[in-house]
This record gives C-alpha cells, sequence and structure tokens, in this order.
C-alpha cells in the first residue's frame, strides 16, 4: 500500500510540473552536483596548497569561463547553468515559467548538496575541513552584508545573463566576460568576498552540520544574492528584454 501510495505521489507530482519540466529538474540537478564536485575539487587543491584563504570563493566557484567549459563537456547539459543567481534572474526575466523555476531552485539546492557528498565519497581522506563553510565571520552589520552581496549579484547575474549576447553580436569571443567580471568577484564584503552562489553557501553549511568545523547559516548572504539577482532580472526584462515570440520552459 505503501509502494503505491508513493508511487501515486510521484504520478502526482510530475503531473503538475509537466514532463518537461521534471526532465529539467533532473539534469539541472545532475549539472549542479557535478559542477559543486569539480569547484570543491579545485578549492581542495589550494586547501592542500595553503592558500584557500587567499583566493576570493567567486574565483573557484562562479568563473564564467570555467562555467562555460564544464557545460561544454557535458553531453544533458543543455538548458542548464550551474549557478542558482543566474536562473533566478533568468526566471525574474521571463525565460523560465514560475513553476520551472521553482524546480530549477530546488535542483540547485539539492544538486549542491550532492555534490558535497560526491566529492566527500571520492575524497574519503583529506583535509580536515574539506566541506567547511566559507569562513565568514560573523557580521557587524547584517543590513551592510546583505546590501553589498545583492549589489554584487545583481552585477553579476546582469552581466552574465546579458553580455554573452552582446559579444556574440559582436563577434567578440566569450571568454571576455570573464574579463569584464574579474574585478567584481575580487570585491570585498564584510569578512571576504562574495561567492556569488547561494546554492554552495547553503551546501556547505547543510553538509557541515555535525562536525568540527559547523558554521551558522549565512542568511544575509543567500538572501542578498537571490535579491540582487532576481532585481537583476527585473532590470533586464525593461531594458535587455527576450524576443516575445521566445517561449518560456
Amino acid at each position: 500500500m505503501a509502494v503505491l501510495e508513493g508511487s501515486g505521489l510521484s504520478s502526482g507530482i510530475w503531473s503538475a510540473m509537466g514532463s518537461s519540466t521534471m526532465q529539467l529538474f533532473g539534469r539541472e540537478t545532475a549539472v549542479v552536483a557535478l559542477w559543486t564536485a569539480c569547484a570543491l575539487a579545485l578549492r581542495l587543491v589550494l586547501v592542500v596548497l595553503g592558500v584557500v584563504n587567499w583566493v576570493p570563493p567567486a574565483l573557484v566557484f562562479s568563473t564564467p569561463i570555467f562555467v562555460e567549459r564544464f557545460l561544454r563537456r557535458l553531453p544533458f547539459a543543455d538548458g542548464t547553468f550551474p549557478n542558482l543567481a543566474v536562473r533566478v534572474a533568468e526566471g525574474a526575466l521571463g525565460r523560465l515559467r514560475p513553476k520551472t523555476l521553482a524546480a530549477v531552485m530546488a535542483a540547485h539546492l539539492i544538486g549542491a548538496v550532492m555534490g558535497c557528498a560526491l566529492l566527500r565519497l571520492l575524497v574519503p581522506v583529506a583535509p580536515e575541513g574539506l566541506l567547511a563553510p566559507v569562513a565568514y565571520p560573523t557580521p557587524a552589520s547584517a543590513p551592510l552584508t546583505l546590501l553589498l552581496e545583492g549589489v554584487y549579484t545583481f552585477a553579476y547575474s546582469l552581466l552574465v545573463v546579458v553580455l554573452p549576447e552582446l559579444l556574440a553580436v559582436n563577434g567578440v569571443r566569450g571568454e571576455a566576460l570573464t574579463l569584464v567580471l574579474f574585478p567584481l568577484m575580487l570585491l570585498g564584503t564584510p569578512g571576504k568576498a562574495s561567492t556569488l552562489s547561494p546554492s554552495v553557501l547553503y551546501a556547505l553549511w547543510f553538509c557541515s552540520r555535525g562536525t568540527a568545523w559547523a558554521a551558522r547559516l549565512p542568511a544575509e548572504r543567500i538572501a542578498g544574492q537571490l535579491l540582487g539577482a532576481a532585481a537583476a532580472g527585473l532590470v533586464c526584462a525593461r531594458a535587455f528584454p527576450d524576443d516575445p515570440r521566445t517561449r518560456r520552459r
């Protein structure tokens, strides 16, 4: 009976969300999990070298040129992007329907946690604190932290959504996007530079619970990034609207 009830619930969710949305959810979850594992593997190298605290987190988790080359190598990555802030901006822009955006947001939170678990499985013996949260101190001013995270993520999401098409139209290589965003990824917030990746902040907090390096959930940073991303999408909808004939997924 329980099996039948579970099957009925799964069928109900599939019907309510639609097969295309659920397929996107599956692909997005897999892409985010693999990207998170790869980014954390790079972070592991920095930990071993003893320079992790000198490298801005966004360079590890959100550098466009790394993301682009990663996506090119995945045959199932079409229509996905392993950065939750950018996906929220696309939702606010209208590229994703509300139910699709909800599925994508869930995929990012689940996928990032899976990526942490995957790396821990692949690297059972690693420096202590491999999956430790980014070392942000308790903010002296949470509103200031929220504001700065929002401003930086607004600029990042706006440029990632708009600039690739402008570069392509003008025949400029996509690598130029990283050059434009590089100074932004170095800017500081109270404590340390931003990750520009809310799902990574959540996953590292989630996976560190109950460990010696557990830390509080950086809620003001996650909220600031999501609000900044949404604002970027709304600005894009007014200043850089998509072709109205483009169908939303």
